[in-house]
């Protein structure tokens, strides 16, 4: 599926000079405040059960489980003063944005809580910053000129929310969250304990929580062991073994035969499950919920592909069923591993000032080096550098020091708008040293490919 797998640095020569660039509408995780919550986490288990019982939404005296605490020892939630901290409620769509925040932090800058925000999002507001710090990252995007922030946030909607917040610091989840809710559960609103589990989960990588709510395990249920694949570079494909299944729900029951498998399907962005896969081919059927497929007749089991959708990790669910009619719930754990593009070295004459436009052709040709000759490149999104090492800026105007400054999210084509020609890299006014900048290319197929630019700074 792809020629070889490289170091993936692409390297630009830049002579600096000093250029003031716009501050920053965030900051990056830090990696102090990383550690000391996952300090917290390892410890949370111990203190609970040494503490006293505290007042929950109703007021009673309750003990908070491990990611309610969590949220409130860490001041993500912060209730109502009086210790009621109301779990069981909904909460806005703003509200939410405040807590992610919190939660990953993000600087909240009410200085520019009105530059370039959502039109029903007022500058008075309490949740005003948070949201122009989302929106500003790519985590809040309304529908383009809106947000509704006083609306109840669905399950499905928090569950987008958190994963671009996790993302844009740095977190990779290692497993699909709309995976842990029933279909049917997506479309309700959050309560603030779902918040809590999966902000948790995110934070520490504990789902306890989400496993207790999971409603799709039964205590009536054995548990097998985990299956493990591999998928090469995103868009690559995995046929299932039903031997895998075979031995795995065997092993749970002390040596039954498994007859049949039902799925939860991942969510699409992770990839999809299909059975009888045709690479290519604009008829494939995704794997239902609904269908049992068999170990020995059809549907079988062995005819299911996942094709995956980025890289990562994604946590797929299932149901074993024996020939005794025995359940068995598991998980199939699948892992992209997407593949590194070709060292280049080029060198760019940019003229004694302190910017640097990239060349669409450099990404082109890494895709074809990684993914085959007969891979096109689609488009690109970058990692940004620290704002103290410099910014990207698409469109970018030396004559006014001026461009639209590119989040994480941005994705910029090799043939339409907005282009990779037009992306430029822009030093840090007291930045002298080499910077690094990594980048995830797609091709037109959906495969993709990671890469590194290095940018020397003379």
């Amino acid at each position: 599926m792809f020629k070889k797998a490289f170091s993936g640095v692409v390297a630009f020569s830049l002579a600096a000079s000093t250029l003031a660039l716009p501050a920053s509408a965030y900051s990056n995780r830090q990696a102090s405040a990383s550690q000391s919550r996952q300090n917290s986490a390892q410890s949370l288990q111990s203190q609970q059960q040494s503490s006293g019982s505290q007042q929950n939404q109703t007021g009673d005296s309750s003990s908070f489980t491990n990611s309610q605490q969590y949220m409130i020892d860490e001041g993500i939630m912060r209730g109502d003063g009086s210790g009621n901290y109301n779990m069981s409620g909904s909460l806005s769509r703003g509200a939410l944005m405040v807590m992610l925040v919190r939660a990953f932090d993000f600087s909240s800058d009410s200085s520019n809580s009105n530059s370039g925000g959502f039109s029903d999002v007022s500058s008075g507001s309490y949740y005003a910053g948070a949201i122009n710090t989302a929106k500003n990252l790519g985590i809040a995007k309304g529908n383009g000129t809106s947000f509704s922030p006083e609306s109840n946030v669905t399950i499905q909607q928090a569950i987008a929310f958190i994963e671009r917040a996790a993302e844009q610091a740095g977190i990779t989840l290692s497993g699909d969250l709309e995976s842990y809710y029933q279909d049917s559960e997506l479309s309700e609103y959050a309560t603030r304990e779902d918040i809590a589990n999966l902000l948790y989960y995110a934070l520490t990588g504990s789902d306890s929580g989400l496993e207790d709510s999971d409603s799709s395990d039964s205590t009536d249920t054995d548990t097998a062991d985990e299956i493990n694949y591999t998928v090469t570079t995103s868009g690559g494909t995995v046929t299932f073994d039903a031997d895998d299944f075979s031995d795995a729900v065997s092993e749970a029951t002390d040596g039954e035969t498994l007859s049949y498998v039902t799925f939860t399907a991942p969510a699409g962005r992770y990839g999809t499950l299909y059975y009888d896969y045709a690479s290519g081919s604009s008829s494939n059927t995704a794997v239902s919920s609904s269908t049992k497929y068999y170990v020995s007749q059809a549907k079988y089991l062995s005819g299911i592909t996942f094709v995956s959708g980025s890289s990562g990790t994604v946590t797929i669910r299932y149901t074993g069923y024996t020939t005794d009619g025995t359940a068995v719930s598991g998980t199939v754990v699948i892992t992209t591993e997407a593949t590194a593009a070709d060292t280049f070295s080029y060198a760019y004459d940019a003229d004694s000032d302190s910017y640097v436009f990239f060349d669409s052709a450099d990404f082109a040709s890494a895709c074809e080096d990684v993914l085959g000759d007969d891979s096109t490149l689609s488009y690109v999104t970058f990692t940004l550098p620290s704002s103290s090492d410099g910014a990207l800026y698409y469109n970018y105007s030396a004559s006014s020091e001026s461009g639209s400054a590119m989040t994480a999210a941005t994705k910029c084509y090799l043939s339409k708008t907005p282009k990779l020609s037009k992306v430029a890299f822009v030093n840090g006014t007291d930045n002298e040293g080499d910077v690094t900048i990594s980048y995830t290319g797609y091709a037109t197929n959906g495969e993709s490919f990671t890469g590194t630019i290095l940018i020397s700074v003379d």
